[in-house]
């Protein structure tokens, strides 16, 4: 975006499968849904105002200062429940978009609203958020970054990992505690910034990245009259607020009270006649030892609160004690935690154990792992389902486990399913011939399966219209961590056919990194319509000069 006086800002929406109309101050934003759109928008007092002609001042130029009226109206043509609308305006300089609306499960709605906007961020500020629950009904993280990698979780649901600009909405809130988790990694020297937005809560950070190691932060927050067990007002009603009240939001490697002398407080809490208070202090115990402090004193405390009445207190305490376990890799105690009488407990203890993944034998060190497959638990199932496909995806031969998969997913969800036949094709590639990434699969089956995903980092991307519609071609370099092979992946959006391309190449280290400077060149690259010489000169074919080998094609019509 431009630098001057004046509004600057970037309206993004992903509406597959829906119809679309959006209008800003009375004018068309010009989105109409069907596919991914993007689009700059500005107030008459930028700098770019004066070189603008007039058709393009009356499209571009529609926000002002102060109070913006936003209405959308939609309908979802599709019914591929699978299928999201989600349209957010970003605004230069500022930490997070001001507007943010997220629809799954409403076959349509209206919407309108009041924005707050100007040159820079207000102190205070707070995005305006929207889900089919109402104002504030779920959670989502906003992610700036080049070379890294975000999965973001609530409440032990992960969201989809971004590996570039953008958000990720969680609306699994619970109408009391709720824990929100962020595993990321990137690239040496890389620097990430994050803003995470729950009911009455905003919290922005950046993290420098140090090496490769993947990490995780997690933060605790409490919501009342917010989710599931609430009245909100549906997506129609943006005026009216959800009613909330934030406690315990360390992250994870700051100070929270658990350490320097605050051991006897969480201790202390964990007794309390409160279930909120004890959950909040089990919090502080899983916050000490993700910073590596040795909790071993409360272990008796935590082992008892298995027991607790509350459910949210006895998983975080099961949490904790996996965690705990698992840093000290005593896995005697994660087995009997494993075996526990409840099987919210086990679930729990097996979603903590995912983070140690590699570092024991599941069938000698903890063989609950696998009676968990077939668990008479749902939730318990689902953990174990997802842990193998995390596994097999991180390289460990898991040929022992098929067998309980499948079974898992015969009375298993949809998340279940996928998670055993993501395990079972990662599991197949790995024991084919050939010398490929156990990681990354050498982009055979393209960006996945699973969490084969996240061992890939950006290095560089860059958006462009395509003269043959009005769709658009997205260039991406990526990186796998594991092997250090090099890809060029381009996705062209055809939204007047409402179909896809997606090609993914094997390129060299010398031809990824000329691109990736290419690319960043551009001041704006992911503005579509941008005319610099990276967009008009040097992807003037809409395609990258580089030939490179196929490894994955993919057509996607509707």
């Amino acid at each position: 975006m431009a630098e001057g006086k004046g509004i600057a800002g970037i309206i993004s929406c992903w509406g597959y499968g829906y119809s679309v109309r959006m209008r800003i101050n009375g004018k068309d934003a010009g989105l109409a849904g069907g596919g991914s759109e993007g689009a700059r928008v500005f107030s008459p007092e930028h700098e770019m105002y004066g070189e603008a002609p007039p058709a393009i001042r009356e499209k571009l130029f529609i926000l002002k200062e102060g109070k913006n009226e936003i209405s959308v109206e939609f309908r979802k043509a599709s019914e591929n429940e699978s299928e999201y609308l989600q349209i957010a305006i970003e605004l230069e300089g500022y930490p997070a978009p001001v507007f943010l609306l997220h629809s799954r499960s409403k076959a349509s709605g209206t919407l309108k609203s009041g924005v707050e906007m100007h040159a820079a961020a207000p102190e205070g500020f707070r995005p305006i958020f929207i889900t089919d629950a109402g104002q504030d009904g779920g959670a989502f993280v906003h992610v700036e970054a080049s070379n890294c990698s975000v999965t973001p979780s609530l409440n032990g649901r992960e969201g989809m990992t971004l590996m570039m600009r953008g958000q990720v909405v969680l609306d699994n809130l619970n109408p009391g505690k709720n824990e929100l988790a962020l595993r990321y990694s990137g690239t040496s020297g890389e620097e990430l910034k994050l803003a995470l937005v729950c009911p009455k809560w905003m919290k922005v950070i950046t993290r420098k990245i140090a090496d490769e190691t993947e990490k995780t932060e997690t933060f605790s927050f409490s919501t009342q009259g917010v989710g599931r067990a609430s009245a909100a007002k549906p997506a129609g009603e943006a005026s009216g607020k959800a009613s909330a009240a934030m406690t315990g939001d360390s992250p994870a490697g700051q100070a929270s009270g658990a350490g320097a002398g605050g051991h006897g407080k969480a201790l202390g809490m964990l007794k309390s006649p409160d279930a909120l208070t004890r959950f909040s202090g089990a919090s502080m115990l899983r916050e000490a030892v993700e910073k590596g402090e040795d909790i071993g004193f409360a272990e008796s405390a935590l082992v008892a609160a298995l027991s607790d009445k509350d459910e949210d207190a006895r998983n975080a305490a099961a949490r904790v004690l996996a965690a705990y376990y698992g840093g000290k890799k005593q896995w005697a105690g994660i087995e009997r935690l494993l075996q526990h009488a409840r099987g919210d407990v086990r679930a729990s203890a097996l979603y903590k154990l995912g983070d140690f993944i590699s570092q024991f034998d599941i069938q000698s060190d903890t063989p609950g792992v696998m009676k968990a497959l077939t668990d008479n638990d749902f939730d318990l199932r689902k953990e174990a389902a997802v842990f193998f496909e995390k596994a097999s995806a991180q390289g460990m031969d898991i040929g022992f486990a098929l067998e309980g998969l499948r079974k898992a997913a015969i009375y298993g969800d949809e998340r279940v399913k996928e998670a055993a036949e993501n395990a079972r094709k990662t599991q197949e590639m790995r024991n084919a011939p050939g010398n490929r990434c156990p990681r990354c699969m050498d982009c055979e089956t393209g960006f996945g399966p699973g969490n084969a995903a996240k061992c890939f980092g950006d290095m560089a991307l860059i958006i462009k219209s395509i003269s043959c519609c009005g769709g658009d071609v997205t260039h991406k370099v990526v990186r796998c961590s594991a092997c250090k092979k090099h890809y060029l992946s381009t996705y062209f959006d055809h939204s007047d056919t409402g179909h896809g391309q997606q090609s993914i190449r094997l390129v060299g280290k010398e031809d990824a990194e000329r691109i990736a400077a290419e690319f960043k060149k551009c001041p704006n690259p992911e503005f579509r319509m941008c005319k610099c010489d990276v967009h008009m000169k040097y992807l003037k074919d809409e395609k990258v000069p580089v030939k490179g080998e196929l490894k994955y094609s993919f057509e996607d019509k509707e």
